[in-house]
């Protein structure tokens, strides 16, 4: 008597049921359905109108593992729609066969994920899997009835028994897996819980500590900052004072010992008692009483080095070169490196020379030859070498001035090239007698304009010095530096030249000869020197023959008329000679005098021919300069193909002959 409407809502006031009831009749084969989703309704089990829920046709005819009072996760399908549902049956047979009668309630799995999830108070969520891996409650990981018998987490518990722990990855996130497997019951319980979940209250008190160490720090050091601007000032003070104090001391001793060697090479300093009084002991030069060796290196171009850089960083590029050198020779002899004063030479003394590996010159020839490949490049410059012969220490003031002398050959070197002493001062003994007839024909090739001449001859002059003594180059660039400032002098006495215009010449021949470098630096500036001369010289030619020109074309214009006047009379009127006058008067008007004088007296006699017909053809020929009236009419057919009557008559109306 009993309704299905109202069994339904009684059985909802007491459970929580959130789909449907089932009550199956087996003898009626049928099936009566409430669900607050689709109300109440019975259908028939099988046939056309048979009852939508498939899976209970199978669960009565005994298909599948389903048991009594277990729930059983399904997918039930309603018109569009698809949920999962646990589903609990009771019947009216144990063994699930031939059931007659039974009764199906099905809850929602979103409804039962959550009772199981809100259970536990820890984070995380728990999955509930069948023994075959399907998930019966996924907790928020997995759907439902989702196949997990092919992941890592499943393998792993399938491996233990009872319950344990371990770490896996699921989606790529660190996650703890805790596990029970009950003995004797189909399902496991899997708790998986991220470990961001569980280290954050650990890494949020790291954090407070780490934030609270650093403030007590930053406190401390502040504190701490504060106190010591107090007392750092005088410390630092000190500090600096000391470390002042320090680099003086260095620096004096440095520059003592630098001062000391130099006094020994220009021998204001005798080496005996420098010797005897232990002066030198502690320093890098051992074996002082064996033979020792005297290398003067040149810096090449310093010039450039000088114009480009202050007097500090000159003296550091030394220090730079010394430094290589002395460590390169210091591998196999004992060396000590001068600066002589800030130019562009140092001078390199070695001891214990006679230790060598190698045969004593190849040895120097491959030291000398590495110190000029690391100093180009580390700095970029380029170095010579002149070598002295072996001596005593007791004759160093002696060996230097004699490899002094003989580095002065160092012009005619090229970056690299080493001289020895002793090869260029064995050619002191050649006689030298200087070309003076040489010398008047680089003069005279000045005079005359011939630069390329005068710059070959004193090539030639200069650069044949080089198989005698410096002395001699010294003489023969002074000679012709003196003869090139003759020149200008004489230039200036004749004033074809003015003191300003000759300045370039003598500023370069007194400041800058004595600084080049090489020869060529020194023959180019001769080249130079020659050139500005015969520059200076061809533009005052130029100014003096305008001159001379416009004088000689004034004179012929007052005096055209003047049966007497020709070339010698113009040249005579300007004080130069007949053949000089006529020569250069063609040179700037591309005519001669005499042609000039014809033009002028012929269109003179046109002129009166045509303005003034009262005049007769003897009066106009005498005053155009003609010596006589046949002359004239003669030289006036010739010019005009007609005779000036003839002429005069042709232009009575004024027109054009």
């Amino acid at each position: 008597e009993v309704t299905m409407d109202s069994f339904f809502s009684g059985v909802q006031l007491h459970f929580t049921i959130d789909h449907s009831i089932y009550i199956y009749n087996g003898n009626l084969n049928s099936i009566t359905a409430s669900s607050s989703q689709f109300g109440t309704y019975d259908a028939p089990l099988s046939g056309k109108d048979a009852f939508f829920d498939s899976q209970i046709a199978e669960i009565i005819r005994g298909e599948g593992s389903a048991g009594q009072y277990q729930p059983i996760p399904r997918l039930i399908r309603y018109q569009n729609t698809k949920k999962f549902y646990y589903t609990y049956l009771t019947c009216d047979t144990f063994n699930m066969q031939n059931i007659r009668s039974a009764v199906f309630v099905n809850y929602s799995g979103e409804w039962l994920d959550s009772i199981v999830q809100n259970k536990s108070e820890l984070p995380g969520s728990t999955l509930i899997l069948n023994q075959e891996g399907v998930v019966v409650s996924g907790g928020g990981y997995f759907p439902m009835l989702t196949d997990a018998s092919d992941m890592e987490f499943y393998r792993r518990m399938q491996e233990c028994t009872g319950e344990g722990y371990f770490v896996t990855y699921i989606d790529g996130e660190k996650t703890l897996a805790s596990y029970l497997r009950p003995g004797g019951e189909d399902w496991q319980y899997l708790r998986l819980t991220p470990y961001p979940l569980i280290t954050g209250d650990i890494d949020q008190a790291i954090s407070s500590f780490l934030l609270i160490g650093f403030a007590t720090i930053a406190v401390g050091g502040l504190i701490s900052f504060l106190f010591s601007l107090r007392v750092r000032k005088p410390i630092g003070e000190i500090y600096q004072n000391l470390e002042q104090l320090e680099q003086e001391s260095r620096k004096n001793r440095s520059g003592h010992r630098q001062q000391l060697f130099r006094n020994l090479l220009y021998g204001s300093e005798n080496p005996e008692a420098v010797l005897k009084s232990g002066t030198l002991n502690g320093l890098r030069l051992k074996g002082l009483d064996e033979e020792c060796l005297l290398v003067l290196v040149r810096i090449r171009n310093y010039r450039g080095l000088y114009l480009g850089y202050d007097s500090d960083d000159r003296s550091l590029f030394r220090y730079a070169v010394a430094n290589v050198a002395a460590e390169i020779c210091s591998r196999s002899v004992c060396a000590e490196v001068v600066d002589m004063g800030g130019g562009s030479h140092l001078t390199l003394i070695l001891t214990h020379c006679e230790h060598v590996d190698l045969p004593f010159q190849e040895w120097v020839n491959s030291c000398l030859q590495e110190i000029t490949f690391s100093v180009s490049q580390a700095l970029s410059l380029e170095l010579s070498y002149t070598v002295s012969e072996l001596f005593p220490f007791q004759n160093i003031a002696a060996a230097y001035r004699i490899t002094q002398e003989a580095a002065g050959h160092q012009l005619f070197c090229k970056t690299g090239d080493i001289l020895w002493a002793k090869q260029v001062l064995e050619r002191n003994s050649r006689h030298y007698t200087y070309p003076q007839e040489r010398e008047e024909q680089m003069v005279e090739a000045i005079l005359s304009s011939n630069e390329e001449q005068a710059d070959a001859i004193m090539r030639g002059v200069i650069l044949e010095t080089e198989e005698y003594s410096f002395s001699v180059v010294n003489l023969v660039v002074s000679r012709i530096a003196l003869s090139l400032l003759g020149v200008v002098d004489d230039l200036k006495s004749s004033h074809l030249l003015e003191s300003p215009e000759s300045d370039l010449v003598e500023s370069y021949a007194v400041t800058h000869l004595a600084e080049e470098e090489s020869i060529e630096a020194v023959v180019g500036g001769f080249e130079k020197m020659i050139h500005e001369i015969v520059s200076l010289l061809e533009n005052k030619r130029n100014a003096h023959h305008f001159v001379l020109v416009q004088k000689i074309s004034d004179i012929i214009q007052k005096t055209f008329q003047d049966p007497e006047c020709c070339l010698d009379s113009v040249a005579e009127a300007v004080g130069l000679s007949p053949a000089y006058a006529g020569k250069l008067y063609r040179r700037y008007t591309l005519k001669s005098v005499a042609e000039t004088i014809g033009e002028l007296r012929m269109e003179q006699a046109k002129r009166l021919l045509l303005e003034n017909r009262k005049l007769t053809i003897s009066e106009i020929s005498a005053r155009t300069g003609f010596s006589s009236n046949s002359y004239f009419s003669k030289v006036f057919r010739k010019e005009n193909g007609m005779t000036p009557n003839e002429y005069r008559n042709l232009n009575q109306s004024g027109g054009n002959s």
